[in-house]
């Protein structure tokens, strides 16, 4: 497939179902006809979710808000991304091949939503994004050292997805356990040598 967009994208399903009509007090009706109709069950259905990679562009930041603060009086954090040319063409495409997909496995009445044009579609959504703290050897260019240990402040380990610049349509969670298990050994051994 010839695409005008880097990197990739995937989907998940949730689970499929056919729920019974019911009224749920939310439909007009009363007696036998609400009865009559409480068992019939719906045409099955089912839902896909495009997930896909947002790229670690520079200008993405994290920061603390200059004015805002949270009740304790600590800055609040402040998130500046956004979803640009490349998600925007990313998505385009998924919605055409998800349509296609789903109408060779037999599904009816296919519905794709692209939130009007993608206006609405906010980082963080879906996906797991990450940034903000990012390993590296140089401390002009990272936050974090490969031990996921802040190169300014010796007891600081950051090992969510902070660390990492970017990752695929995987979930992360295993990479996070494991980052973690690292870098919680690799303090404890320097506890023990008195180092930290």
């Amino acid at each position: 497939m010839d695409v005008d967009f880097i990197r990739g994208y995937g989907f998940q399903t949730t689970a499929s179902s056919r729920p019974n009509s019911g009224t749920t007090a939310k439909r007009a009706g009363i007696g036998a006809e609400v009865k009559g109709q409480a068992n019939q069950p719906k045409p099955w259905y089912f839902r896909a979710f495009m997930y896909g990679e947002l790229l670690p562009y520079y200008e993405n930041q994290a920061s603390l808000h200059p004015t805002k603060k949270d009740p304790w009086g600590i800055p609040q954090l402040h998130i500046d991304a956004q979803i640009r040319d490349n998600e925007r063409k990313m998505i385009k495409q998924a919605a055409k091949d998800i349509k296609e997909i789903l109408a060779v496995g037999g599904c009816q009445n296919i519905k794709v939503i692209e939130t009007d044009e993608h206006k609405h579609i906010t980082v963080g959504n879906r996906t797991h994004e990450m940034g903000g703290a990012c390993m590296g050897a140089d401390p002009k260019t990272s936050v974090l050292n490969k031990w996921a240990q802040a190169h300014d402040v010796a007891n600081l380990f950051v090992t969510d997805g902070a660390c990492m610049s970017s990752c695929a349509t995987q979930n992360p969670s295993l990479t996070y356990m494991a980052i973690t298990a690292r870098s919680a050994d690799y303090a404890a051994k320097l506890m023990q040598q008195g180092k930290l």
